[in-house]
């Protein structure tokens, strides 16, 4: 390729990108923040069915760790939209989230599941290994 071709098409390319992050930008400040958070959610509960390696193709993704994290985030988005009032789908939410707490529960449970592999070594992780093996209104909490 010639250095012209060459900088013609990262100038095209740029110019893509540009227009992309533009359109972007656009739907984000036409968005409800009600619709980004559930997406977001959308994206968490997947993230954890992943990180809890439960598919067959997620078995390399598997990670107790992420997994909690995703779980925990979820719990919390989809309390912050019940609170405000604003989703009626706040039973798919509870039933989502308590799936995803027994999933992660019984993760823990396997007796092929390292410390390493949950990051028990720390007090933080320790309180959540016991928190994740009681239950507070019926669900099992990671």
């Amino acid at each position: 390729m010639e250095p012209d071709e060459v900088r013609n098409g990262e100038a095209e390319r740029a110019k893509l990108t540009a227009e992309l992050l533009s359109e972007l930008e656009r739907e984000l400040k036409q968005t409800p923040v009600a619709e980004h958070v559930r997406r977001m959610l959308a994206s968490l509960s997947t993230l954890a069915v992943q990180r809890l390696g439960m598919g067959e193709a997620d078995k390399e993704l598997r990670d107790l760790g992420q997994a909690h994290l995703a779980i925990e985030c979820f719990r919390v988005l989809s309390e912050a939209l019940v609170a405000a009032g604003i989703d009626e789908e706040a039973d798919a939410y509870r039933e989502v989230l308590s799936q995803m707490q027994l999933a992660f529960v019984a993760e823990l449970n396997r007796p092929d599941v390292s410390s390493e592999a949950v990051g028990q070594d720390t007090p933080e992780s320790n309180s959540r290994e016991q928190n994740a093996s009681e239950t507070e209104g019926g669900e099992a909490q990671p």
